[in-house]
């Protein structure tokens, strides 16, 4: 069986890594997309943490939000390893779109915030506005992804 999986930048490996990191420190044992967020707000330096503080985002409030909603989203949520699986697939969605070759942060934001719709009026977000910041910050350059 031939599984492939996609290209993913360091700042995205490094989220991944925080985000495993994240689910241990809480006590879960699967990754949700709330602790995806905390892993690509984490770096604050890429393309996901500018896009945020370009919209005024309070990202230690984000952070927290996301942490306390990931127990809520647990216990909601039939199959939450398939809903952190559907961020990887549309977030490459979101990179072949573009013609990149490899995921980044700003396109697993962008992701996300699909799933995670609803923490989005607490912070003054709306999508069109969130995709057009993070199209504005991808670089040209995917060595800087």
């Amino acid at each position: 069986m031939d599984i492939h999986l996609p290209k993913l930048t360091d700042r995205v490996r490094f989220a991944m890594a925080y985000a495993n990191g994240a689910a241990a420190r809480l006590g879960h044992n699967t990754i949700l997309p709330e602790h995806m967020l905390l892993g690509v707000i984490q770096d604050g330096e890429g393309v996901a943490a500018k896009a945020l503080k370009t919209l005024d985002v309070d990202l230690p409030q984000l952070h927290e939000c996301a942490a306390a909603q990931a127990g809520v989203a647990l216990q909601q949520r039939q199959n939450p390893h398939a809903d952190s699986r559907q961020i990887l697939v549309d977030a490459k969605e979101q990179a072949d779109l573009l013609k990149h070759d490899a995921i980044g942060t700003g396109h697993m934001l962008l992701a996300l915030f699909k799933t995670l719709e609803p923490l989005t009026p607490q912070f003054g977000l709306h999508l069109p506005a969130l995709r057009e910041t993070v199209l504005e910050l991808l670089p040209s350059d995917e060595s800087a992804l």
